[in-house]
């Protein structure tokens, strides 16, 4: 049974080189446990294991099955110099009929003379050997043809008189990416007379101190929010920043307290709530709101300079309820209340998924009310697209910079409406470094 070979075509490396320079490899155990999570679902047939006709059925299906396709089923080249490969036997040297037809609805049409074409790969296989040649489109295509080549996911079809022996079929099909050579080119050198710079924050540390305050008193223990976020906008654009880099500002599990990691997110679809301000919150502007809220509200300052994420919690709860209640109370003509239909529509299932589900799991004192966290993600994204307009404003050339998290925690939203796209018995992480001597763990 060849599984090392399997092991290196499904891509799981057998060790690490850590920070110092020394070499860990990976237990034959855990690269195993890695490959069948990767194969949990083909592995089904065989309750799991990796028997040795599994594996032998794996190695074809990834090493030479592929040869017997004009087109992989997927392929990307650098949109400046577009390049399309393609399969097929040695012994054959007739014509092929390539069509493109881009994501704009543009099609393209070229006849190919094979035995012209560079070959740039070959795989022997089934006593026959087989050659990838590459088309190169810009020796083919005028150059009104190659401006209609945009970046995009591109739409292949590769055909033949007839089949050619080896083939599985006269037609292939398949997927062509053409990309930036570069994922961000704004001309900001030949903008400014000097280098872009920002910072980078987190968002959840941030504060501002109230007048009165000494350096160490007064502290809000309180999350960072959107207003203070707009203060420290305005504070850095003053500075002549460009932009400023923020941690994932994603939907986090409302129902544990202490799952306050930005990086574990409950769904990065979502914004997290405990980010809204409150007083830049219309609804709070209203006579009726201060009545919403109780007489004596809890207290969230513990006199540290670290965060009291419980307190944090029951403070930003009250508020954020005794605004949705004032919201509720407004007529369907009213503006704010036509501007949130527009936002669930415009969220569709995705969104009501989440705020049913997140409405199902919270305890007290969350309201199990999915109109409730709607109106959440509405305000928070509403006051988010605000900061990002202040930058904007005040004369940044780039703005708020948002993190994505690598992962999801598996009990989340994102993950248990669209399982397929995740891998499920297996976590991502780093190895272990000088910040992290035990490693990371990203879900």
């Amino acid at each position: 049974m060849d599984l090392e070979k399997l092991l290196y075509l499904q891509g799981v490396g057998n060790g690490f080189v850590d920070c110092d320079g020394h070499y860990h490899p990976t237990p034959a155990a855990d690269r195993q446990a890695i490959l069948q999570a990767m194969c949990h679902a083909e592995l089904a047939a065989t309750d799991g294991q990796l028997t040795a006709d599994w594996v032998t059925q794996r190695i074809d299906l990834l090493d030479a099955a592929p040869w017997h396709n004009f087109l992989q089923p997927f392929q990307w080249s650098v949109a400046d110099t577009p390049a399309i490969r393609f399969r097929c036997p040695q012994a054959y040297t007739g014509s092929l009929m390539l069509n493109i037809t881009t994501e704009r609805g543009i099609s393209l049409e070229l006849c190919l003379a094979v035995a012209q074409l560079p070959v740039v790969g070959d795989y022997y296989t089934d006593n026959r050997l087989y050659l990838e040649r590459e088309l190169q489109l810009a020796q083919f295509l005028s150059a009104e043809q190659l401006s209609a080549m945009l970046p995009g996911y591109h739409q292949l079809t590769l055909t033949a008189p007839d089949c050619p022996e080896g083939m599985n079929s006269a037609t292939g099909e398949g997927v062509w990416m053409l990309s930036p050579r570069r994922s961000y080119g704004a001309d900001l050198p030949q903008q400014l007379s000097r280098k872009p710079w920002g910072v980078s924050v987190q968002l959840f540390s941030l504060w501002s101190r109230q007048a009165g305050d000494s350096r160490r008193t007064g502290i809000p223990v309180k999350i960072g929010d959107f207003r203070v976020l707009a203060e420290f906008i305005r504070l850095m654009a003053s500075k002549g920043a460009d932009f400023i880099q923020l941690n994932p500002l994603h939907a986090l599990p409302l129902q544990d307290v202490e799952a306050a990691s930005p990086y574990s997110p409950y769904d990065r679809r979502r914004l997290h709530p405990l980010y809204i301000s409150t007083s830049m919150c219309p609804e709070a502007c209203h006579s009726d709101w201060q009545a919403e809220l109780p007489n004596k509200m809890p207290t969230n300052n513990n006199g540290s300079l670290w965060i009291d994420y419980a307190a944090a919690f029951k403070v930003k709860v009250v508020e954020l309820k005794a605004l949705f209640r004032v919201f509720k109370r407004y007529p369907a003509q009213h503006p704010r209340r036509q501007a949130y239909a527009r936002f669930i529509d415009e969220g569709g299932q995705d969104l009501q998924f989440y705020a049913v589900t997140q409405a199902q799991e919270v305890a007290a004192p969350w309201l199990k009310n999915a109109d409730f966290y709607l109106y959440l993600q509405f305000v928070a994204e509403e006051q988010l697209a605000y900061c990002q307009a202040l930058t904007q404003e005040y004369g940044m050339r780039i703005g708020l910079v948002r993190d994505l998290a690598v992962g999801a925690i598996g009990a989340g939203t994102e993950v248990r409406q669209h399982p397929q796209q995740f891998c499920t018995h297996a976590s991502i992480g780093a190895p272990p470094d000088p910040f992290a001597p035990q490693g990371q763990n990203w879900g």
